[in-house]
């Protein structure tokens, strides 16, 4: 957080909110990219934005927690641009000054959820991407189901993978068709992905996450809402998440609050001798920095040393191109690494390796 920012921090702030704003916002949001400028403009903006926590990227997550209190009362001018709240919205390059007199009127209350946020999306149509792997973590495992572990879990929507319906653009189905959820994916290229040919078991099914968020909670399932950008896929994205969160308060597992390096081993050590476990991170490691990694690897390795584990990771490289990997360790053998697929980050395609 940039307590307190003097002038230097809030111009280095600028830069960065600037950058976002063409990197990231430019081609998929031009309501953001219009707003986060504006951020960048005003200083008295920029202080808002530097309440974030540490780590976090400041301008999205001031543009989610905006988009929040949004969802929570869409009767403010400001919503008649967002396409999650109205079916017309008005042109981007019209919202600035609703969005100051937003921000002016709302300063307390963005104040006071910034430094108690994350931005933690939970794109449930990536378990579209992850099925294969998840499929064939189980069929290594043998007889006995592995246990799931989830880093970096959010609401925890990737554990109820098996709850969800799945259509491949090869004609392949699989999942619950009674669902009420179909992820679709479309392959690419000549390789077609190893699907189950039955749901894989996993048992039990425990997530780790800075900040979890609760699918039972309204405002958390809100909050989850709230990060789906305003775009023209906000309302397919966002019945998939209402879905997936009622499935998931469905489905058995755990949310704990802590640090995924030190909370693993709590959770691997006490299961059975011999059991394999399944360490699935989806768009988190990536966002660590370089000494958390080094340990996290030091921490699967070591818990590899004792048992099978299956490291199942789909993450960004850094020419943010996303791949899903698979890291098998077992006791006694050299770690087998695999890099399985290159894929969409929302989970709209997937291309076998």
């Amino acid at each position: 957080m940039f307590a307190c920012a003097d002038h230097q921090d809030l111009d280095l702030l600028a830069q960065t909110v600037r950058a976002t704003a063409r990197s990231a916002f430019a081609t998929y949001c031009p309501l953001y990219e219009t707003l986060a400028d504006a951020i960048a403009d005003r200083r008295e903006l920029l202080q808002i934005a530097a309440m974030a926590r540490p780590g976090q990227a400041p301008a999205l997550l001031m543009l989610d927690t905006v988009h929040f209190l949004l969802l929570s009362d869409p009767r403010q001018p400001l919503a008649e641009f967002y396409i999650s709240l109205t079916p017309r919205p008005r042109p981007p390059a019209e919202a600035v000054p609703s969005f100051l007199d937003f921000c002016q009127a709302n300063r307390q209350a963005l104040e006071a959820l910034l430094p108690t946020r994350l931005v933690q999306t939970n794109e449930v149509r990536r378990c579209a991407l992850l099925l294969p792997a998840l499929g064939s973590v189980a069929a290594q495992a043998g007889p006995t189901p592995p246990a799931l572990v989830v880093l970096g879990a959010s609401a925890g929507l990737n554990m109820a993978f098996d709850r969800y319906a799945y259509a491949y653009s090869d004609g392949r189905r699989l999942g619950d068709a009674s669902s009420g959820l179909l992820l679709s994916c479309t392959l690419r290229g000549d390789k077609k992905p190893p699907l189950p040919e039955q749901m894989p078991a996993f048992q039990p099914r425990v997530g780790i996450d800075l900040n979890p968020l609760d699918v039972g909670n309204p405002d958390d399932v809100r909050w989850l809402l709230a990060q789906i950008w305003p775009n023209d896929g906000y309302a397919e994205r966002a019945q998939r998440v209402r879905r997936a969160a009622e499935l998931t308060r469905q489905t058995e597992h755990r949310i704990l609050r802590g640090d995924i390096t030190e909370l693993l081993p709590r959770v691997v050590e006490p299961l059975p001798p011999g059991q394999s476990v399944c360490v699935l991170h989806s768009f988190t490691v990536y966002e660590l920095p370089a000494p958390a990694r080094a340990k996290l690897k030091g921490v699967l390795a070591a818990l590899g040393a004792k048992r099978p584990l299956f490291d199942v990771g789909l993450e960004w490289d850094s020419h943010k191109e996303c791949w899903l990997d698979l890291a098998v360790h077992q006791p006694g053998r050299p770690v087998r690494a695999e890099r399985l697929a290159h894929c969409q980050v929302h989970g709209e395609w997937l291309e076998w390796l």
